[in-house]
């Protein structure tokens, strides 16, 4: 004789399960959205980093005159423009581009020339005290520096 089937089962109800899916939903789309925004501010820090660097060493050839152009040395230029950099060597009468960098992930950072003058280290930003720089990148996020006439560069962080 089979023994008799019992008027309950272990498990667990349909209700419970829908339950539990619901929460799992909901802590899985809070987790790829916050996720989401990490991987954003990361890709403008990257950007922001790079320019940074390249800032930084322009502004060093600069001050130890390494030029690599003929003629009395002038300084180091930076052209920055959509989302590129351009670095050269000035010299009075000659000017020898060093590099052209592209700037991944970013739509639009404020354009602006920008000269390292060699020994005292100051910075000619085309006429103001200061410059400051915003990148933009492809999702919104902002990164700004700081730039001022006596050769001070500054990162002001992620908005």
């Amino acid at each position: 004789m089979p023994p008799p089937i019992p008027k309950y089962l272990p498990g667990f109800t349909l209700v419970e399960l829908l339950i539990i899916s619901a929460i799992t939903a909901i802590l899985v789309v809070a987790g790829l959205s916050a996720y989401r925004q990490a991987a954003d501010r990361q890709t403008v820090n990257n950007s922001a980093e790079l320019i940074m660097s390249t800032f930084q060493s322009a502004q060093k050839r600069a001050q130890i005159s390494d030029k690599q152009c003929d003629g009395i040395y002038l300084g180091e230029r930076v052209v920055v423009s959509t989302n590129t950099l351009v670095t050269s060597s000035l010299c009075d009468g000659d000017t020898v581009t060093l590099e052209t960098i592209t700037i991944p992930n970013v739509t639009s950072i404020t354009s602006a020339t920008i000269i390292f003058r060699p020994l005292s280290g100051g910075v000619d930003l085309g006429g103001g005290t200061s410059l400051t720089l915003v990148v933009t990148s492809s999702t919104g996020a902002t990164a700004s520096f700081l730039l001022t006439q006596s050769g001070t560069i500054e990162y002001l962080g992620i908005d």
